[in-house]
């Protein structure tokens, strides 16, 4: 075996054993841990190595990169001093070009080795740890986390390296958390493209974290939607209210509304019914869940889940009720609307001529998800949570029927008022859906 031979044997070697260490740093750092997690538990012993590693990126990726440094430098070394010269040597003798015979040798090798390094050193390596990461960073974990441990005093050293240099520079890093929000949603839309997550839990999914966000006002039922019992009327009125309304639970209150009493549960009053029994609606009064406007929806969760009951009334600063809400009202942000008993009308109904009726009561996620909005303006800002309440910010008064607005790319005209409340509201320019 000639030398020329010998050298470009130990240049392969070292061509793929950087293709090792690249392959084991993107399988290691794109194995999903839940998985690794799940193996350990079994009594997988290379996948808690594989985890260890995993949870310790930084003192891995300093071994890795070590790795691959001192592979390049021995490469580049072995490569320029011999195959260099040699090439050079057999292109001097070529006639026109001789006089460019080192520069062109040089160069070839280098453009040779750098060609073969990114395709067998690199790319290929790095798409065969991508297409099975955790099986990849099992098999890789032992010998990687024999050398984390054998490189410990050189990457210890190179970490305070940068660290000096970096204080120097008065450089801090920066604390962002591992994964952020936005990057779990982008990771649950690629799973519904590539098919592993299907569109249901995709929404599921994202109603979760919209839930997140959301405070109670968002979800409730406003106080002039409330169907409350008078405990002073006679009890064939509150009988026909109750069959009328169809809701499950009823605030009881003395003349208004802010003097609230207790609530009354209808399968309460359903189970004294079967029993031929008389219910008393003064001595069968559940105390309900009271919380403060500005709640966030999963904190009021956890309250439900503490407190077992399953009602809540909103009260503001002067301790008024401002509206009333129901675990069954969060579920359904989850899930969607589970039955249409308490909504008999849609918030907004598209008519034949294009535009739509929009119940001025419509949440502003409703009102965006149906109009295919990504927001409103003013919606970071201003304190609205009802299509009603934008409207009244942005008039900056009271309407009158017939009044109109231009906004967000649509027209709004309101056709009838309760009151001071924006009751339905024509919507026109909207996009076909």
């Amino acid at each position: 075996m000639d030398n020329v031979t010998l050298e470009l044997i130990i240049i392969l070697i070292l061509i793929i054993a950087n293709g090792l260490f690249a392959m084991s740093e993107i399988a290691v750092v794109s194995s999903r841990k839940a998985r690794l997690e799940n193996l350990a538990r079994k009594g997988n012993q290379k996948s808690r190595t594989a985890l260890d590693l995993a949870n310790s990126p930084s003192k891995f990726l300093s071994t890795v990169q070590v790795g691959v440094t001192t592979i390049s430098v021995i490469t580049g070394a072995v490569s320029g001093a011999t195959l260099g010269k040699k090439l050079s040597y057999v292109l001097s003798t070529v006639p026109f070009i001789g006089q460019y015979a080192d520069i062109l040798g040089y160069t070839l090798v280098v453009a040779a080795i750098t060609y073969v390094t990114l395709v067998i050193g690199e790319l290929v390596p790095k798409r065969i740890g991508m297409n099975n990461p955790e099986k990849i960073a099992l098999k890789v974990s032992g010998w990687m986390k024999t050398l984390s441990r054998v490189g410990t005093p050189i990457v210890a050293l190179l970490s305070h390296s940068t660290d000096f240099v970096l204080k120097l520079l008065n450089l801090r890093p920066p604390s962002e958390p591992n994964v952020t929000e936005d990057e779990i949603r982008m990771l649950i839309r690629q799973g519904n493209k590539a098919g592993v997550i299907e569109k249901a839990e995709q929404d599921i999914l994202e109603s979760v974290f919209r839930l997140g966000d959301k405070r109670v006002e968002a979800v409730m039922t406003p106080r002039t939607k409330i169907v409350w019992l008078d405990i002073n009327a006679p009890s064939e009125e509150n009988k026909k209210i109750i069959l009328e309304s169809h809701f499950s639970h009823f605030p009881v209150c003395d003349e208004n509304l802010d003097n609230l009493k207790g609530v009354i549960s209808i399968k309460e009053l359903y189970y004294f019914h079967v029993q031929g029994k008389q219910y008393d609606i003064h001595t069968h009064l559940q105390e309900p869940l009271f919380i403060p406007e500005g709640t966030r929806a999963l904190k009021l969760l956890d309250r439900f889940k503490e407190s077992g009951k399953s009602i809540a009334i909103v009260i503001d600063e002067y301790g008024g009720v401002e509206g009333l809400i129901t675990i069954t009202d969060l579920v359904e942000e989850v899930l969607g609307e589970l039955s249409m008993q308490d909504h008999a009308e849609p918030y907004a109904k598209r008519r034949d001529d294009g535009s739509w009726l929009v119940d001025g009561m419509i949440p502003v996620d409703e009102f965006k998800r149906v109009f295919k909005l990504e927001t409103l303006p003013g919606e970071e800002t201003e304190d609205f949570q009802t299509i009603g309440g934008f409207i009244l910010l942005k008039m900056e008064k009271i309407p009158k029927e017939g009044e109109k607005l231009e906004s967000a790319g649509l027209n709004f005209e309101i056709l009838d008022m309760d009151g001071n409340r924006i009751d339905k509201v024509l919507v026109t320019g909207a996009k076909k859906p």
